[in-house]
C-alpha cells in the first residue's frame, strides 16, 4: 500500500512540474498540400531554419491547413491561406504574423518579431 502511495505521489510531482515549466517562444509554420511558396520556403530556408540563431529563438512547429488547427492552437485566427508564419510568445499568445513567402524579406520579418517579443518582456 505504501508503495503504490509514494508511486502515485512521485506521478503527481513529475506532473505538476511539467506544467509549471515555461513554453517557448514559437513559430508556426501553416501550410498546405500543393502550396508552391510552401515548397519554395521548404527548400530555401527549412533545411538551415534549426541551425540559425532565429531557429533557435523561436522553434519551428509545423501545421497542415488541410488537417485544421490543433486544438492547443484554435484560439488563434484562422489562417485565409498559406503558407502562413505565426509568432507566439511563451504564452501561445500571437505577437505577429508573416503572409506568404518572400526570400528577400522573410529574416527581416522573423528578426523584427524577435526585437518585439524581446522589448515586451523588458519593459
Amino acid at each position: 500500500m505504501m508503495k503504490r502511495l509514494i508511486f502515485a505521489l512521485s506521478v503527481l510531482v513529475v506532473f505538476a512540474t511539467l506544467s509549471l515549466q515555461a513554453r517557448a517562444d514559437q513559430m508556426v509554420f501553416v501550410h498546405s498540400p500543393g502550396c508552391i511558396y510552401c515548397e519554395m520556403w521548404r527548400e530555401d530556408i527549412l533545411p538551415i531554419y534549426d541551425k540559425t540563431d532565429e531557429g533557435k529563438r523561436l522553434p519551428l512547429r509545423e501545421v497542415n491547413l488541410d488537417k485544421g488547427m490543433p486544438d492547443d492552437l484554435k484560439h488563434l485566427v484562422y489562417p485565409s491561406f498559406t503558407p502562413t508564419f505565426i509568432i507566439l510568445d511563451d504564452k501561445d499568445k500571437e505577437v505577429g504574423r508573416i503572409l506568404g513567402y518572400n526570400s528577400e524579406f522573410f529574416w527581416g520579418f522573423v528578426q523584427n518579431f524577435i526585437k518585439k517579443l524581446d522589448a515586451a518582456r523588458n519593459s
